[in-house]
């Protein structure tokens, strides 16, 4: 191709030539021509070596040829600016990125005469790595200053006077405009100590005094208004700059104070308290376990815990640590600490887990109290219980005795009053019989009831559980009570017995004779309280219990008094009210019956329109008996027929002995007599007896060893026992002794019969 004037003028030029050469930056001269495709390319007239070397190319494969063909990775937007510029005449600068090289070039592209362009090229490769780097150090600083826990100002240095310096704000990160809770426009260019005031201009001053030395400054204040500890500090910058951070740390200070109160309270403490690690060594010991123990810390530090057991062993120790290091608490534990004397202490002993910061349990905190005192009143507390328990069964002791001197009279007393009621016809004579024998029974009611309330208090109640039919109970009792108010003159009340279901059975276990007795005191309170009106009783069935209830129209209770009426000897009196007599104690007997049963017991009531007693059992739908003896053989009273027959009575008492003859005189037998339990023996011995009746308390041998010889001789003879112990244990403990029945002084004609009717009935049986 035939070379132009001016490009023989380029090449020839030497000193043209020399400085191209000699250029740092590479350099090249194109002039476009139109190829046979019609289309715009380049020949490379003049590349300089420092452009050589850029692309890695000699000059001999460079000049003279069609660009498009050396660069073939060439970028036609890039061409085309070259074009621009040959046509405009306007410069073109920019940073490319060159695919075939694989380097980033700073392009500077001028015009250089009638179609062409001259290209100076820079590899600015190493400086993009060091600005992008920059920029990149630049972003995570800015990315950490923004995200700084810490509050981050950096503060300008402005001196008024070598004295008379402050500090204005620059820059704040977002944790100190939350500290402030301003924006930062409304921090930054203002004065330090006034945007922030807890960092006066003391401090400010003391901060700039110190950073301009090159040195930090660090110090502690404290927010008032907020209630908050801030860790300043403050380092240099630049001569005119300085940094502050600003950090929370409340928490940190008054963890701090709480732990330092904590050891106060610690060292402070009666109790002695010690830390043990985790192979059960000691390693911290409080002023009260010096005290206590009587090592001083350098002396037991590092020593084993049980050395301070006397029971407890290194193995027993570790038991206990590996139940902690699970996260338990023990409490309470008691044991026999050591003394450094060899004194043996009881204690409470608590071990709780130590954590440290990550939550990982690190050791064992014991806290040790001594209960000596407490051990000695406990001891004292037994002995008075003892002493009071002693004085409660002395007590019911001799009630019982009482109970049974006064029985054993009015034994004889009642007997023959109930004897005497068939032999007079004289009305007026009747009467005082009835007189006789109502205060008769009201004494002994009396003793039973200060008995129950004895055994009450001493815990000796005894409740003896069976399974029965409830409702053939209540029709018991008030086919009983029926009689009972008809005679006492109240037969125009009404009484009803409301069951949830007649015609079934209701099986409940539970004991039989005590709520008996419990629904007995209810149902005649309610007849005596009663003048005119009803009386209902009965229950309702719920799922786990049965509520029962005496309801009357009776005289009523004032609200205020129904909290009272459940204490013992408590009897409300109204004004002008009729008085009705009684101990007071049918009541607190009742209740204490109730919850001794598992139930509860409670009263509503109007004065002047009458009062309702409730109180629940528990129950069990599911309680069936054994065998279904809800059937029971009806006994009769009547008169038995013992012609022939031979009873032996064992009775140390003449008059009830005197009694007992009369009342047994209907019945044809032959009665033989012993005033003692030696005699009686003799008498079985040599006589033929076909029943006997044997007293419990007889001189010389007492009834139980009177049965116990007449049990080893003979297993059917009928033997009932006749006592003043009333107590329904006693009856049982005769039963079990070998008795057939147990009949309680006072006697009746009808209790007496109907006893003997029954004995002589279960052995023909």
């Amino acid at each position: 191709m035939e070379r132009s004037y001016m490009e023989q003028e380029i090449i020839s030029d030497e000193l043209y030539k020399s400085l191209f050469d000699q250029l740092v930056s590479g350099f090249f001269i194109i002039r476009f021509v139109i190829d046979g495709n019609n289309e715009t390319d380049a020949i490379i007239l003049k590349a300089n070596q420092a452009y050589c070397n850029q692309v890695g190319m000699k000059k001999d494969e460079l000049e003279g040829r069609m660009y498009k063909k050396v660069f073939k990775k060439h970028r036609n937007d890039l061409f085309e600016q070259f074009v621009k510029v040959e046509k405009s005449g306007k410069p073109f600068i920019a940073k490319e990125y060159s695919r075939q090289i694989d380097k980033m070039i700073k392009l500077s592209v001028y015009r250089f005469g009638s179609g062409m362009v001259a290209v100076i090229t820079d590899d600015i490769s190493q400086q993009e790595k060091a600005e992008s780097a920059l920029m990149q150090n630049e972003k995570r600083f800015r990315n950490l200053y923004n995200h700084m826990i810490a509050g981050v100002t950096i503060n300008r240095i402005i001196r008024h006077t070598p004295s008379e310096t402050t500090a204005i704000v620059r820059d704040v990160n977002p944790a100190f405009e939350k500290i402030m809770a301003k924006s930062a426009s409304e921090i930054i260019q203002n004065e330090l100590s006034v945007v922030y005031p807890v960092c006066d201009s003391k401090l400010v001053k003391q901060m700039i005094r110190s950073t301009s030395r090159g040195e930090n400054y660090e110090t502690e204040v404290y927010a008032k208004d907020d209630d908050k500890y801030f860790q300043l500090t403050a380092f240099p910058l630049d001569k005119n700059h300085f940094v502050m951070t600003t950090q929370d740390i409340s928490f940190v200070r008054k963890e701090s104070l709480a732990s330092r109160h904590l050891a106060s309270i610690v060292e402070s403490s009666e109790d002695a308290i010690y830390s043990v690690s985790l192979n059960g060594t000691i390693e911290t010991w409080n002023n009260a376990s010096e005290r206590f123990y009587g090592y001083k810390e350098k002396e037991i530090v590092g020593k084993d815990v049980s050395i301070l057991s006397h029971d407890f062993n290194h193995d027993k120790h570790m038991a206990l640590i590996g139940e902690v290091m699970k996260g338990k608490k023990l409490t309470n534990l008691e044991l026999i600490q050591l003394t450094k004397k060899g004194k043996k202490v009881p204690v409470y002993l608590s071990k709780s887990p130590i954590y440290d910061e990550r939550g990982k349990i690190t050791g064992v905190s014991d806290i040790v109290k001594d209960i000596s005192g407490i051990k000695k009143r406990e001891m004292e507390l037994i002995r008075a219980r003892d002493k009071s328990e002693k004085a409660a069964q002395l007590k019911t002791a001799f009630l019982q005795n009482v109970s049974h001197e006064i029985r054993t009279p009015m034994n004889s007393i009642l007997g023959f009053a109930d004897i005497l009621k068939n032999r007079i016809n004289d009305e007026q004579h009747l009467k005082y019989l009835q007189t006789i024998e109502q205060s008769g029974k009201l004494l002994i009611d009396l003793i039973d009831d200060i008995l129950d309330i004895s055994r009450i208090d001493t815990g000796d109640l005894t409740i003896e559980k069976s399974v029965f039919n409830l409702n053939d109970l209540l029709v018991e009792i008030k086919s009983r009570f029926v009689g009972i108010k008809d005679k006492n003159g109240k037969a125009f009340i009404e009484f009803d017995l409301i069951l949830p279901d007649s015609k079934q059975k209701s099986f409940i276990k539970t004991d039989r004779q005590r709520l008996q007795q419990i629904l007995d005191n209810l149902v005649s309170n309610a007849f005596k309280y009663t003048i005119k009106g009803s009386v209902q009783f009965g229950y309702r069935q719920y799922k786990d219990e049965l509520m029962f209830f005496v309801k009357d129209t009776g005289i009523g209770i004032e609200k205020k008094h129904l909290g009272k009426i459940f204490e013992r000897f408590m009897r409300v009196q109204e004004e002008n009210q009729e008085v009705f007599r009684g101990t007071g104690l049918g009541l607190s007997i009742t209740k204490g019956l109730v919850e001794k049963l598992g139930g509860k017991i409670w009263c509503d009531s109007w004065l002047g329109e009458g009062s309702t007693f409730y109180f629940t059992l528990p129950f069990d739908t599911n309680v069936r008996p054994e065998t279904d003896n809800s059937t029971q053989i009806q006994v009769e009273d009547n008169v038995p027929d013992l012609s022939g027959k031979t009873i032996l009575i064992a009775e140390d008492d003449s008059y009830s002995f005197m009694m007992m003859k009369v009342m047994l005189e209907p019945t044809g037998a032959k009665i033989v007599h012993a005033a003692d339990g030696e005699t009686a023996i003799q008498i079985y011995t040599n006589e033929p007896i076909h029943l006997a009746m044997l007293d419990i308390r007889l001189p010389k041998k007492d009834g139980y060893e009177i049965i116990k010889y007449i049990r080893k001789k003979n297993k059917s003879l009928p033997v009932i026992a006749q006592t003043a112990y009333a107590l329904q244990e006693e009856k049982q403990k005769s039963l079990d002794a070998g008795f057939n029945a147990h009949l309680a002084k006072p006697v009746t004609s009808s209790t007496l019969y109907s006893t003997i009717n029954k004995v002589l009935k279960n052995k023909l049986d």
